[in-house]
């Protein structure tokens, strides 16, 4: 019969044997014993007690970890640090966990052997937030005599950095007209220590991320975007958590100019100077931020200013209107250039012209040597011939003998003569006298000139009710006037 053996040193004695050979045999014990009997038959003498030894040796198994470190697509993997990863296992020869075995580069690897077979699990050190660990999912099926093989999978675990361009154009008069540059941005830290490419930014709300970045701290720099925009960056460097995206703002502020325009009143050596009324002057400027030309503003006194803010810098003219006969205007000649963040100055000067008083008479022909004075008797009373069949006729104002200062045109129109005085650039009307005659016999004292000859006077346009016994005859008329102007 079998007998039991549960111990080392266990022993069994078979007696009463019939002396001779005996083989000794034990029943298969499993995978976790080799069985070792003796190789030949024992032999048993008579009155004697034979011994023999059997051996059973316990049957380990081995665990292989290897180390599997992934950096992914991270940018500048050569500066990433790979860190001492700690390993070890628990089950059957370690129910607490073996000792900590340290890993520190990929493919290293340990192993455990002598292990009871059975099942074990793999664990890991808690290696930072820059890494993800993978282990085995389940317990490590360890058999005997067998090495069994696991891998734990470090993962790195990198960050992201946005950009956002932010573009203010402020209170800049005809934004519409700024032209919007493309600006560079770069960042550098850990994944570009020498700065990572330029990337363009070519609007408002223009955004760029740059990931698998190594994390830590990184500065945004922006290349010099010229004279009209300032810059701002983040003054201190942007932390790049592992695994998540930290976010930035470059703004870039346009930078606008001023012009201040002075006025310039200038009244000479006139004389009484206190009775001089000075007029107001309007001036404009037109140039980028105002291409059709600004508002008009006032200037009411020598001295008076005043300065157009938030001027897309470039060059403006200036202009001013017309101040009428008594005024000459002197504008600059050429474009006033506005900087940015600088202030253009100008000046506009008015100067005085002290009016000269002249008289007018309408001629005939346009020529101021013409010396045709159809009045009998005086030399500066001049009439001009006009056909009712003729009309409408132009007719010539001559003032100061030889200087020209306007235009007449007469028209029969609705029953009426009408006679409309038209005064050229510079020169101005005072007052005026219009006279009708359908013959050139000589007047009875006083001359046709005083008061109370004339049949219209004052303002610059006639409408005298049509004589029926007109139609069909010349009619004399006399266009008579003072004049001021520059003579």
């Amino acid at each position: 019969p079998w007998e039991a053996f549960s111990s080392d040193g266990a022993t069994f004695t078979w007696c009463n044997l019939i002396p001779g050979d005996y083989m000794v045999e034990e029943k298969e014990a499993g995978e976790l014993w080799t069985e070792t009997v003796p190789p030949g038959a024992m032999a048993v003498s008579p009155g004697q007690t034979a011994e023999a030894t059997v051996k059973n040796t316990y049957v380990p198994g081995c665990l292989k970890v290897t180390k599997d470190i992934v950096l992914g697509d991270v940018v500048n993997p050569e500066a990433v640090v790979i860190p001492t990863f700690y390993i070890r296992i628990t089950g059957p020869s370690y129910p607490e966990g073996s000792p900590w075995e340290a890993f520190g580069s990929d493919g290293a690897w340990y192993t455990w052997c002598n292990l009871i077979p059975g099942d074990y699990m793999v664990e890991e050190k808690e290696a930072g937030e820059l890494w993800t660990e993978s282990v085995p999912a389940g317990a490590v099926a360890v058999s005997p005599g067998k090495t069994a093989e696991a891998m734990v999978t470090n993962t790195y675990v990198p960050g992201c950095l946005k950009v956002t361009k932010d573009v203010v154009l402020g209170d800049v008069v005809n934004p519409g007209a700024v032209t919007i540059p493309t600006f560079y941005i770069r960042i550098k830290g850990p994944s570009y220590p020498e700065g990572s490419p330029w990337e363009a930014f070519s609007s408002d709300g223009a955004t760029y991320t740059w990931c698998n970045l190594i994390p830590g701290d990184y500065m945004v720099e922006e290349k010099e975007a010229g004279e009209l925009w300032t810059e701002t960056v983040p003054v201190g460097a942007v932390a790049v958590s592992p695994g998540k995206m930290a976010e930035a703002t470059v703004t870039n502020t346009y930078v606008p100019g001023c012009l201040k325009v002075t006025k310039d009143v200038v009244l000479g050596d006139v004389v009484n100077p206190g009775a001089v009324t000075i007029p107001t002057f309007y001036i404009r400027i037109k140039g980028p931020s105002y291409p059709e030309g600004s508002p008009w503003e006032e200037f009411k006194a020598n001295g008076a200013t005043y300065t157009w803010c938030n001027l897309i810098p470039g060059d403006y003219m200036v202009e001013e209107q017309d101040a009428g006969i008594f005024w000459t205007e002197t504008v600059p000649a050429e474009p006033i250039a506005v900087p940015a963040g600088g202030l253009a100055c100008a000046t506009v000067t008015n100067t005085y012209v002290p009016p000269e008083i002249e008289t007018a008479w309408a001629r005939m022909i346009d020529d101021p040597d013409d010396r045709t004075y159809l009045f009998p008797g005086h030399q500066w009373f001049t009439y001009l011939v006009v056909s009712p069949t003729d009309m409408p006729q132009t007719f010539y104002l001559y003032a100061a003998q030889t200087v020209r200062v306007g235009t007449v045109d007469i028209w029969h129109e609705d029953g009426f003569l009408r006679i409309e005085i038209n005064m050229d650039a510079g020169y101005a009307m005072m007052d005026s006298k219009v006279h009708v005659r359908t013959s050139l016999e000589e007047y009875p004292s006083p001359v046709p000139w005083a008061p109370g000859q004339y049949d219209e006077t004052g303002g610059t346009s006639f409408a005298i009710a049509w004589d029926p016994t007109w139609d069909g005859i010349p009619l004399y008329i006399a266009v008579h006037g003072n004049v001021c102007g520059d003579f």
